[in-house]
C-alpha cells in the first residue's frame, strides 16, 4: 500500500466518521426537539380538556337552575 492509498483511505474513513456523527447528532436533536414539544404542550392539552369538560357541566347546571326557576 502506497502513501497515497493510505492517505485516501484515512481521509475516506474520517469523512465517514464525520458523516455518521452528524447523522447521530441530527437524530438526537430531533428527539430532543420532540421531547421538548411534548413537555411544553402535553400538560396544557390536559388542562384544555379539563376546562372544556368543566364548562359543559357549568352550563348544564345553569340551564337546570333556569329550567327549575321557570
Amino acid at each position: 500500500m502506497s502513501f497515497r492509498e493510505y492517505n485516501n483511505d484515512r481521509t475516506d474513513n474520517e469523512f465517514n466518521q464525520m458523516r455518521i456523527k452528524n447523522n447521530v447528532m441530527n437524530t438526537l436533536n430531533l428527539y430532543r426537539f420532540i421531547g421538548n414539544l411534548f413537555e411544553m404542550y402535553l400538560p396544557q392539552l390536559f388542562n384544555v380538556i379539563v376546562e372544556m369538560s368543566k364548562g359543559s357541566e357549568e352550563e348544564a347546571k345553569k340551564r337546570q337552575d333556569e329550567d327549575s326557576s321557570s
